[in-house]
């Protein structure tokens, strides 16, 4: 089939978002840290293994899931948009970041 390829549903596979057991145990020093984060999209998949943000949304409206899509006018540069419904919420929305301008 030709065309876009599909906004995806989840920022990172579900197998690779970590336990709070997992995130209770984990040691990283601040340099680790930052070579881990040193990329936009990289730093929003480290945040969604570790909870900070969540992996994936579903609508409030219409209750399907959203899709994770580009936006330039977002200091994220990223937001959760429903297609059916043209809902759209901030990646931050119910996360760790919410009301934050980090």
């Amino acid at each position: 089939m030709a065309g876009r390829p599909t906004s995806p549903t989840e920022i990172v596979n579900p197998a690779a978002v970590m336990t709070l057991a997992m995130i209770h145990s984990e040691r990283c020093r601040l340099l680790d840290l930052g070579n881990e984060t040193n990329q936009e999209h990289v730093a929003i998949q480290w945040c969604a293994r570790k909870r900070l943000l969540r992996n994936c949304s579903t609508c409030g409206s219409c209750n399907l899931p959203m899709h994770l899509t580009n936006y330039a006018q977002n200091v994220d540069g990223k937001r959760w948009k429903c297609r059916a419904c043209n809902t759209t919420r901030s990646i931050r929305y119910q996360s760790f970041f919410s009301r934050s301008h980090l």
